[in-house]
């Protein structure tokens, strides 16, 4: 009888000292990948990977800073490069088994979107050329275009899953989407030379686009 009283606690004081150590382990670095989905018709979903620092407020809270990168295809005309800076607050819901812990949050983010129109600079040279083999005495001396998006304050809602791996470790998954619209500047330059006249083409127009991303990823955290 003694030897049982003896026993239980000593693992009831176990589990107060790892509980306390939980406790102090209030850091954590994570790295995760996933898909990126954006409403915008024009360019295709693409894979992104981010290097995330969460600081946790036990036993509920935690405050998460990450930075990212995404490049999206734009149907055969360049790409569009997104590097987010995020910071996040979750909610982790208690539950009665530690290993699997259920988390909501939101926060904002800095987005700075560039744009590469390099395949679209070729469509056009490969046009011109063939308009100087259509009409004599014509020959392309330059052409430009190039896009510029402003970059973008916008707001997130996240929701996910955690799965304890050790007392370090955790594996988790989310999604997150993102409220994010921005304004396009576009400019398509050409000169031609005609005989011996040059002419220049000179168009440029503004755009909004939607982006409106949806991240699909999962991660690995060391906690510390």
């Amino acid at each position: 009888m003694i030897y049982a009283l003896i026993l239980i606690v000593a693992l009831s004081l176990a589990q107060t000292v790892e509980a306390q150590k939980s406790q102090e382990r209030k850091l954590g670095l994570s790295l995760e990948v996933g898909q990126v989905q954006v409403s915008e018709d024009n360019l295709d979903n693409g894979q992104f990977i981010s290097a995330s620092f969460t600081y946790v407020v036990p036993p509920t809270y935690s405050l998460k800073v990450s930075v990212g990168q995404t490049e999206l295809e734009l149907e055969e005309l360049g790409k569009l490069t997104l590097r987010p800076v995020t910071v996040t607050v979750q909610y982790h819901f208690p539950t009665s088994n530690n290993k699997l812990l259920p988390y909501i949050g939101g926060g904002a983010g800095y987005y700075q979107p560039k744009i590469d129109l390099t395949e679209a600079k070729e469509l056009l040279e490969t046009d011109l050329e063939a308009l100087e083999d259509e009409i004599p005495g014509v020959r392309i001396l330059s052409t430009t275009v190039k896009g510029e998006l402003e970059n973008k304050i916008a707001f997130h809602i996240v929701g996910g899953l955690e799965y304890n791996l050790s007392t370090n470790f955790l594996i988790y998954g989310n999604a997150r989407y993102t409220f994010l619209q921005t304004e396009g500047d576009f400019t398509i330059k050409a000169r031609v030379k005609y005989l011996s006249e040059p002419i220049d083409v000179d168009s440029s127009f503004d755009t909004d686009i939607d982006l409106n991303p949806l991240w699909l990823s999962v991660g690995l955290k060391f906690i510390f």
